[in-house]
């Protein structure tokens, strides 16, 4: 076989074992709807990163609350980026039903209305496969927004 062939061999080898980016089923997480609070503060242990497939994945934060110390998973549209940093940051929960929500979501988003509509379009969620110990978990599970409280 000549060098050309050689390449094209390994190319289309190489193209065939390619793994799909490493997820969690929706279904795997303890979902609880109203576990968390409306705008209740919380503080990152875990982010699972960011992916611009939006309709597609979404992303997952293990968060502690700074109300009564209670750990929550909190799955959110893969798009919306934390910083790896952030986990000095304070953030606020919100629901798809809030006006805080509302207020900073795009007018033509497609199923980012409720969190009925993003379970009926989403069923992965993108994971950091060195951290499954902590990804994997049976927190209890909200659907919603993590939005960084800016310092004064």
């Amino acid at each position: 076989m000549n060098l050309v062939g050689t390449a094209l061999l390994f190319v289309l080898l190489g193209i065939g074992c390619q793994e799909e980016r490493p997820f969690l089923g929706v279904d795997q997480f303890n979902l609880q709807p109203g576990a968390l609070e409306e705008g209740e503060h919380v503080k990152f242990l875990y982010y699972s990163g960011p992916s611009r497939d939006a309709d597609t994945y979404l992303a997952q934060v293990i968060a502690v609350s700074e109300v009564d110390g209670d750990t929550f998973n909190i799955l959110f549209p893969s798009n919306v980026s934390v910083a790896d940093d952030d986990n000095k940051a304070t953030f606020v929960f919100y629901s798809f039903k809030s006006p805080a929500y509302m207020e900073h979501s795009l007018k033509d988003d497609k199923f980012w209305t409720s969190e009925e509509s993003v379970l009926q379009n989403i069923h992965k969620v993108t994971r950091d496969t060195r951290y499954d110990d902590m990804a994997i978990n049976h927190y209890p599970t909200c659907i919603g927004i993590p939005m960084k409280v800016m310092s004064e």
